[in-house]
């Protein structure tokens, strides 16, 4: 079951989804720090994954996927 967010949570929310924080400027005095440095954690976690990851990922050949599973099932 879900609980539902408080006012404060659901701002956060919207304020990390936003990609760029430009329209959040003028307002950047009203952020508390501790929001600051979450965001900043989150950038750097994501950054460290996607550094983590190959930059494209290969599909398997069709052929080798179906002996693959063939074998898993067999």
């Amino acid at each position: 079951m879900e609980t539902s967010l408080t006012h404060d949570q659901e701002s956060f929310m919207r304020w990390m989804e936003a990609g760029d924080v430009t329209g959040h400027a003028s307002a950047a005095a009203d952020v508390p720090a501790e929001w600051l440095a979450m965001r900043a954690e989150a950038a750097r976690l994501g950054e460290a994954m996607r550094a983590a990851l190959p930059p494209e990922v290969e599909p398997p050949a069709a052929r080798d996927f179906n002996a693959e599973v063939m074998r898993g099932i067999c």
